[in-house]
């Protein structure tokens, strides 16, 4: 999905929520979850013109490009590679430390 896909889907009133995803204190990138054509709630990282997957230094960045899309709210979502240190089952740490139970929101 692209900036002008995102002003679309919101203006087609598909939009319902996005995530800035940061992964072991490197860039961020911005995962869009939408309303398919199907009804069914599809997600698309957010890309360039040249269909490569935008990424983003500082949350500044990222508040901007939603702005431009008229989007004020989104969940800051950020992984350290630490907590998968501390288990020993990778299933036991996506369900202790699911997006949907830490995940931060974020007003801008």
């Amino acid at each position: 999905m692209n900036v002008s896909m995102l002003k679309s889907t919101v203006k087609h009133h598909r939009f319902q929520q996005a995530s800035f995803i940061q992964s072991a204190c490197g860039p961020y990138v911005i995962k869009i979850d939408y309303l398919a054509d199907d009804g069914k709630t599809s997600s698309a990282l957010l890309k360039d013109k040249h269909n490569q997957v935008m990424s983003f230094k500082g949350l500044s960045q990222c508040y901007q490009i939603c702005r431009k899309a008229h989007i004020r709210e989104a969940l800051l979502e950020q992984w350290l590679p630490q907590l998968e240190a501390c288990y020993d089952d990778t299933e036991a740490m996506n369900r202790s430390h699911s997006t949907e139970t830490h995940a931060l929101p974020v007003r801008f």
